[in-house]
Protein backbone atom coordinates (compact mmCIF):
# COMPACT_ATOMS: atom_id res chain seq x y z
CA UNK A 1 0.00 0.00 0.00
CA UNK A 2 1.32 3.48 -0.82
CA UNK A 3 2.80 5.44 2.05
CA UNK A 4 0.51 8.23 3.21
CA UNK A 5 -0.21 9.96 6.49
CA UNK A 6 -3.89 9.23 5.80
CA UNK A 7 -5.22 5.90 7.01
CA UNK A 8 -8.27 4.34 5.41
CA UNK A 9 -9.89 1.75 7.64
CA UNK A 10 -12.79 -0.68 7.49
CA UNK A 11 -15.34 -1.33 10.27
CA UNK A 12 -12.88 -3.61 12.09
CA UNK A 13 -10.21 -0.91 12.03
CA UNK A 14 -8.04 -2.71 9.50
CA UNK A 15 -6.22 -0.55 6.98
CA UNK A 16 -7.59 -0.75 3.44
CA UNK A 17 -6.90 1.10 0.19
CA UNK A 18 -8.64 4.39 -0.67
CA UNK A 19 -10.83 2.84 -3.38
CA UNK A 20 -11.97 0.04 -1.08
CA UNK A 21 -12.71 2.64 1.62
CA UNK A 22 -14.96 4.62 -0.75
CA UNK A 23 -16.77 1.45 -1.86
CA UNK A 24 -17.29 0.44 1.77
CA UNK A 25 -18.45 3.73 3.27
CA UNK A 26 -20.18 5.61 0.41
CA UNK A 27 -23.34 3.45 0.41
CA UNK A 28 -23.93 4.34 4.05
CA UNK A 29 -24.77 7.96 3.22
CA UNK A 30 -28.18 8.86 1.86
CA UNK A 31 -27.95 10.76 -1.39
CA UNK A 32 -31.48 9.95 -2.46
CA UNK A 33 -32.39 13.64 -2.58
CA UNK A 34 -33.22 14.18 -6.25
CA UNK A 35 -31.86 17.75 -6.19
CA UNK A 36 -28.58 16.52 -4.75
CA UNK A 37 -28.21 13.82 -7.39
CA UNK A 38 -29.09 16.20 -10.23
CA UNK A 39 -26.55 18.80 -9.13
CA UNK A 40 -23.91 16.15 -8.44
CA UNK A 41 -24.22 14.55 -11.87
CA UNK A 42 -24.33 17.92 -13.65
CA UNK A 43 -21.03 18.85 -12.00
CA UNK A 44 -19.44 15.46 -12.76
CA UNK A 45 -20.48 15.62 -16.42
CA UNK A 46 -19.40 19.23 -16.90
CA UNK A 47 -16.60 19.45 -19.47
CA UNK A 48 -13.42 21.36 -18.65
CA UNK A 49 -12.36 22.91 -15.39
CA UNK A 50 -14.74 23.90 -12.64
CA UNK A 51 -15.46 27.60 -12.18
CA UNK A 52 -15.59 29.46 -8.89
CA UNK A 53 -19.38 29.17 -9.00
CA UNK A 54 -19.07 25.42 -9.50
CA UNK A 55 -16.87 25.14 -6.40
CA UNK A 56 -19.42 27.13 -4.41
CA UNK A 57 -22.09 24.73 -5.64
CA UNK A 58 -19.92 21.79 -4.51
CA UNK A 59 -19.76 23.47 -1.09
CA UNK A 60 -23.51 23.94 -0.91
CA UNK A 61 -23.97 20.34 -1.98
CA UNK A 62 -21.53 18.98 0.62
CA UNK A 63 -22.93 21.16 3.40
CA UNK A 64 -26.62 20.41 2.69
CA UNK A 65 -27.26 24.05 1.78
CA UNK A 66 -28.76 23.57 -1.69
CA UNK A 67 -32.25 24.52 -0.59
CA UNK A 68 -32.84 28.27 -0.40
CA UNK A 69 -33.54 29.62 3.04
CA UNK A 70 -31.60 27.15 5.17
CA UNK A 71 -29.73 30.11 6.67
CA UNK A 72 -26.58 28.04 6.90
CA UNK A 73 -24.72 29.25 3.80
CA UNK A 74 -22.99 32.23 5.43
CA UNK A 75 -20.09 33.23 7.67
CA UNK A 76 -20.21 31.95 11.24
CA UNK A 77 -22.11 28.73 10.61
CA UNK A 78 -20.88 25.12 10.82
CA UNK A 79 -21.10 24.92 7.01
CA UNK A 80 -17.50 26.12 6.64
CA UNK A 81 -18.66 28.85 4.28
CA UNK A 82 -15.50 30.95 4.63
CA UNK A 83 -13.21 28.10 3.57
CA UNK A 84 -15.51 27.20 0.68
CA UNK A 85 -15.17 30.83 -0.45
CA UNK A 86 -11.36 30.39 -0.30
CA UNK A 87 -11.77 27.33 -2.52
CA UNK A 88 -13.96 29.35 -4.88
CA UNK A 89 -11.31 32.08 -5.12
CA UNK A 90 -8.33 29.70 -5.39
CA UNK A 91 -9.81 27.46 -8.11
CA UNK A 92 -7.58 24.53 -7.11
CA UNK A 93 -6.40 22.22 -9.85
CA UNK A 94 -5.94 18.49 -9.66
CA UNK A 95 -2.49 17.85 -8.18
CA UNK A 96 0.01 15.40 -9.60
CA UNK A 97 -0.07 11.97 -7.96
CA UNK A 98 2.93 12.74 -5.72
CA UNK A 99 1.32 15.97 -4.45
CA UNK A 100 -2.10 14.61 -3.46
CA UNK A 101 -1.21 14.09 0.23
CA UNK A 102 0.16 17.65 0.52
CA UNK A 103 -2.96 19.01 -1.23
CA UNK A 104 -5.29 17.19 1.18
CA UNK A 105 -3.16 18.16 4.17
CA UNK A 106 -3.22 21.86 3.22
CA UNK A 107 -6.96 22.07 2.67
CA UNK A 108 -7.97 19.83 5.60
CA UNK A 109 -6.10 22.14 8.03
CA UNK A 110 -8.03 25.27 7.04
CA UNK A 111 -10.10 26.65 9.91
CA UNK A 112 -13.25 28.73 10.21
CA UNK A 113 -15.25 30.36 13.00
CA UNK A 114 -18.74 29.15 13.87
CA UNK A 115 -21.04 29.65 16.81
CA UNK A 116 -20.25 31.69 19.89
CA UNK A 117 -19.40 31.08 23.52
CA UNK A 118 -18.91 34.19 25.65
CA UNK A 119 -19.02 36.31 22.46
CA UNK A 120 -16.01 34.47 21.00
CA UNK A 121 -16.25 32.43 17.81
CA UNK A 122 -15.38 28.77 18.05
CA UNK A 123 -12.67 27.68 15.65
CA UNK A 124 -13.29 24.53 13.63
CA UNK A 125 -11.08 22.67 11.22
CA UNK A 126 -12.48 22.36 7.74
CA UNK A 127 -11.30 18.77 7.92
CA UNK A 128 -10.42 15.85 5.76
CA UNK A 129 -14.06 15.00 5.06
CA UNK A 130 -14.37 18.25 3.08
CA UNK A 131 -10.94 18.45 1.42
CA UNK A 132 -11.30 15.38 -0.82
CA UNK A 133 -14.80 16.47 -1.79
CA UNK A 134 -13.54 19.37 -3.83
CA UNK A 135 -10.46 17.38 -4.88
CA UNK A 136 -12.73 14.65 -6.27
CA UNK A 137 -14.61 17.26 -8.27
CA UNK A 138 -11.45 18.41 -10.06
Amino acid sequence: MATSRFRFRNQEGLEIGPSAWVELWAPRYDVSDIGYNRVYFELIEKPGKLSGGDFELVGKLKESCLKFGTGRWKTGTPAGYDVWMQVKAALPECPEQDAIAAFLDKWSKKTFQAGKINNKGLSFRWGLSRAPTHFAAL
